[in-house]
């Protein structure tokens, strides 16, 4: 079984309780392997394209309250 938490971006408490201790024992107790690919949150390509695209926003889309 591989997971793919497409809904985030970065790990977090609930994709690492969720995916990396629920799922993984649900899993296991089906005597399936399991992996959960790396979030994207430490790869420098995305923190540019991330970065890249904050430091483009129109001011019109600016949030302020």
């Amino acid at each position: 079984v591989v997971y793919v938490p497409i809904g985030f971006v970065c790990d977090h408490l609930e994709i690492l309780y969720d995916n990396d201790i629920a799922c993984r024992a649900l899993s296991m107790s089906l005597g399936l392997p399991t992996r959960r690919v790396p979030m994207p949150n430490t790869d420098a390509l995305f923190v540019k394209a991330m970065a890249q695209a904050v430091l483009h926003l129109p001011l019109e889309d600016e949030v302020t309250e």
